[in-house]
């Protein structure tokens, strides 16, 4: 049983007796005896004339919870009571009071006392009503500054489970004064514009922006319509946007975009045509400068080990800050930084971010680039068209790649869309509307929305090319069209692609030619050997003839050309075919006389009046009269292409003239052309640039 201390020192103030016997003090007898009901009455009748004793009597048993009237609110009423009547009373009365303990000291310490137990009932209820109560109803406790720190508290934890940017609301205009206020309206911002915007349309974004354009997720708004309006990534789709949508912080992006697909191929008269097709690209000195830079080559260089690139001057035009640089293709270049690629324009500009751990150049305006394992399709603009979640990606073909998604094989469209889910082992190009693909172990061809238009019953197909296609059956080859018509039966034991509208097809160790429709053409009587396996086929009109191990020349008629005389035979070149007899290499002419008798290892083509010979394991070249023009000396030699050949000698590369003068010493560790009349050399982990035409380098690494 609790009792409170300050009516317990008043019970035994009174038990030692009392100079008045009045009613007010009867009445603190009878609290002294716990007789409440008693004294209850006794201070109830006191009330007119001592009320600030009668209240004070009153609020003790109040307090108290041994008793049936225990009723904190009704204790702090009366407590306030009795200190009102106290401070007016008249000297006698208070005289009268102390007498029976009943001091300005003992009502605060009684209203003290019950301002602290009602707050602790508040909390023990623990609920908002309770504390707001208290706070109402207590005003001026020191407790109440708690007390509404706690309701706050409670009131944002139940908004916060409800997490509706409705209560959120509510609790900010509620209790507007709360420190939770700041972190409330975040969240109702944030649950307001997730709630308003759950439709994920154009025009949820749309309303959301005109209705509450104080918003911070204004921008999340726009980007998101930005996102819906040119998720394709067509040059359309941006202009579209930006039409619509002028205000939009995006503006500027697409416009960017719009550019770098416009300008994909990088080639100069596009890029004049984009000024004339949008004049109104708010960027035109970008265009006048990828204009000049268009017809600029860049060539990368390395300076204190990083890389940076020059152009065709030798002049820095990009800073050497990279780690690495892959020269430019369609306007762009690979980059690397801090382990990771990207590319860059020719002013320099980051345009896909150096984010992936693999990039390939772009191709058809389209880059492959890797990250943890998986790859993805960047466009010009830097788009990654799909998430990085495949295996490999092709080029396009008609508008569709193969990818490899889970080991199976599927196509996405120019948009990073899948629009043939990956479920096959193998697929190909399209070509003509058709792709083959595999599926359990069997070969067929399918349309480009993926329908299976040829049944998969090959052991093998090949890509369609001018409606005509390879296949096998029965380990037997085959022609097809695009209906899936055989052309020809399936008894070839091996077929090459088509040149020059004939095919070379061999069975039972003989070879022929048939036509596109599938007719025989060169009757099979040749003798098929690994020489005329590696041949590429017809080469202006003419083939190899092999038989009983001589060659000749044939046409496409099949008519022999050059009688089957010789041990080997290669095509015209410069009016000279070099043909072999009894191991030795030498040149017949048109009319197929001998016009430079065989004496050597090997022999190749005339380029430029001159033909690279071998004798003895070493390579020289004469003219086409048989005369030594350069002497049997270097281990290796190209032909020559605008009177210079790159030779190899004791492990070095060199490159000299037509008259055997070194242009460049035989000391490059690899020499290899980087454009027509440019070549790249490598000395002892060094490169530089050497022009032959002027027979100067443009720029060297240092200490090269």
């Amino acid at each position: 049983m609790q009792i409170n201390k300050l009516t317990v020192i008043l019970a035994v103030s009174i038990c030692f007796g009392s100079l008045w016997n009045s009613k007010l003090e009867n009445g603190f007898e009878a609290l002294r005896i716990y007789d409440y009901f008693k004294a209850k009455q006794l201070f109830e009748k006191s009330i007119k004339n001592h009320p600030s004793g009668a209240c004070y009597g009153l609020s003790s048993i109040y307090s108290r919870n041994d008793n049936p009237f225990y009723n904190m609110d009704t204790a702090y009423v009366y407590v306030l009571k009795s200190e009102g009547a106290f401070r007016p009373s008249k000297e006698k009365e208070k005289q009268t009071l102390s007498k029976l303990n009943v001091t300005e000291v003992a009502i605060a310490e009684l209203k003290a006392f019950i301002q602290q137990k009602a707050f602790e009932v508040a909390k023990q209820k623990n609920t908002l009503e309770s504390l707001n109560h208290y706070i109402a109803f207590y005003s001026i406790a020191g407790q109440v500054k708690e007390a509404i720190r706690l309701r706050n508290q409670m009131a944002y934890s139940i908004a916060v489970k409800k997490d509706d940017y409705r209560d959120y609301r509510y609790f900010m205009e509620t209790y507007p004064d709360a420190e939770q206020v700041k972190e409330a309206q975040e969240h109702y911002e944030e649950r307001l514009y997730s709630e308003l915007t759950k439709g994920n349309s154009l025009k949820s974004y749309e309303d959301f922006i005109a209705q509450h354009l104080q918003s911070p997720f204004l921008k999340e708004a726009e980007n998101a319509i930005y996102g819906l309006s040119t998720d394709k990534g067509t040059i359309e789709s941006y202009h579209a946007f930006i039409k619509k949508y002028p205000k939009n912080h995006n503006v500027e992006t697409a416009w960017h975009n719009l550019y770098a697909l416009y300008t994909s191929d990088y080639k100069p008269e596009r890029i004049a045509r984009f000024r004339i097709d949008f004049p109104d690209y708010p960027f035109l000195e970008t265009v006048t400068k990828d204009l000049e830079l268009s017809t600029v080559h860049f060539y990368k260089c390395r300076e204190n080990n990083h890389y940076g690139f020059i152009d065709s001057t030798g002049e820095i035009r990009i800073s050497c800050i990279y780690d690495w640089a892959e020269n430019f293709s369609e306007g762009l270049a690979a980059v690397g930084l801090n382990g990771k690629a990207g590319f860059i324009n020719k002013s320099g500009i980051t345009v896909v971010p150096i984010m992936y751990d693999e990039v390939d150049s772009y191709v058809n305006g389209f880059a492959l680039v890797k990250q943890n394992g998986k790859n993805g399709l960047v466009n010009k603009a830097g788009k990654l068209l799909l998430p990085l979640e495949l295996e490999d990606v092709f080029n396009f073909s008609e508008g569709l790649a193969a990818i490899i998604r889970n080991g199976k094989y599927g196509y996405i469209n120019q948009w990073g869309t899948i629009v043939i889910n990956p479920q096959f082992t193998k697929a190909g190009d399209f070509n003509g509307g058709l792709a083959f693909i595999e599926k359990e172990g069997k070969w067929g061809y399918i349309n480009q929305k993926g329908e299976v238009v040829i049944p998969c019953k090959f052991d093998w197909a090949d890509n369609f090319e001018e409606g005509i296609a390879r296949v096998s059956y029965l380990q037997k080859y085959g022609l097809i069209n695009a209906k899936g018509e055989v052309l020809t039966a399936f008894e070839f034991d091996k077929m090459n692609k088509f040149s020059e509208n004939l095919c070379l097809v061999v069975k039972e160790g003989k070879y022929g030619f048939i036509d596109r429709e599938g007719k025989p053409v060169i009757p099979l009587e040749y003798d098929y050997s690994n020489d005329v396996s590696l041949s590429e086929g017809f080469q202006d009109g003419l083939f190899k003839a092999e038989k009983n191990k001589k060659q000749g020349l044939i046409n496409t008629e099949g008519q022999l050309v050059i009688p089957r005389d010789f041990d080997a035979i290669a095509n015209y070149s410069e009016n000279y075919a070099a043909i072999q007899k009894k191991g030795k290499w030498g040149y017949i002419d048109r009319k197929l006389k001998l016009q430079i008798p065989c004496h050597y290892e090997s022999a190749g083509p005339f380029k430029e009046g001159l033909a690279r010979v071998r004798k003895n394991d070493k390579y020289g070249f004469i003219d086409t009269n048989g005369k030594m023009v350069i002497p049997f000396e270097y281990d290796e030699a190209d032909h020559f292409k605008n009177g210079f050949s790159i030779v190899f000698k004791d492990g070095k590369y060199g490159i000299i003239d037509t008259q055997n003068m070194l242009i460049i010493p035989l000391e490059m560790d690899e020499i290899k052309p980087v454009e027509e009349g440019l070549l790249e050399f490598t000395k002892q982990e060094k490169f530089a640039y050497f022009k032959l035409t002027a027979r100067q380098y443009i720029w060297k690494e240092q200490h090269f």
